[in-house]
């Protein structure tokens, strides 16, 4: 990104605690004087069957989407942002197996951001993304495998910006980016 404009900095901070939170947007202040959005990307990705899950594992895989989200809107419930951006998936409406615990903290992301938006402190809005195959988290041949054989194909870096940009421009509180040669069982894609 450097290459392209200023080199971006980097601060670390645990999402889950409000205090490191907010000593990092006070230092983003510094540097800027203001910040104009908040993107929640946090995944803590822990497959595997629920039946064979334990509690400790289901709650550390869910607790980046539950106390990570709650803890960034407290930290920056003051700001005059622009947006409130929190990523979430595919995975509310379409239940893959092994992702019960990614499942569950999508699904309370999404009903957080509504409790936030009816606060009416700045606009939030959620992204529902589909399968990324050539970078993130799960771009390993095990998973192209997987979702090549459930007819899900990859979001590509390009689409997925332009989805965000369409989202973050226009007037719906939520967007979904899928794509598959069919809907997943379960998802309801007719417009409303």
């Amino acid at each position: 990104l450097g290459t392209l404009g200023p080199a971006p900095r980097y601060l670390q901070a645990d999402a889950t605690d409000r205090a490191a939170l907010e000593r990092a947007g006070a230092q983003v202040k510094a540097w800027h004087g203001r910040i104009h959005g908040v993107v929640h990307t946090a995944i803590d990705l822990r497959d595997k069957s629920l039946a064979n899950m334990d509690d400790a594992r289901f709650v550390a895989g869910i607790a980046a989407q539950t106390r990570g989200s709650v803890r960034l809107a407290q930290a920056f419930a003051h700001e005059p942002l622009d947006f409130l951006l929190l990523f979430s998936s595919v995975q509310s409406y379409a239940k893959a197996a092994g992702q019960a615990n990614y499942a569950a903290g999508c699904t309370f992301l999404d009903a957080y951001a509504v409790a936030l938006a009816r606060r009416g402190a700045h606009p939030v809005k959620v992204m529902h993304w589909g399968w990324w195959g050539s970078v993130g988290v799960v771009a390993s041949d095990a998973y192209r495998e997987r979702m090549a054989h459930a007819g899900i194909g990859s979001i590509e870096p390009a689409e997925g910006m332009a989805a965000l940009e369409t989202l973050l421009g226009g007037p719906r509180a939520q967007l979904m980016l899928l794509k598959a040669s069919q809907p997943p069982l379960g998802v309801d894609v007719s417009p409303t």
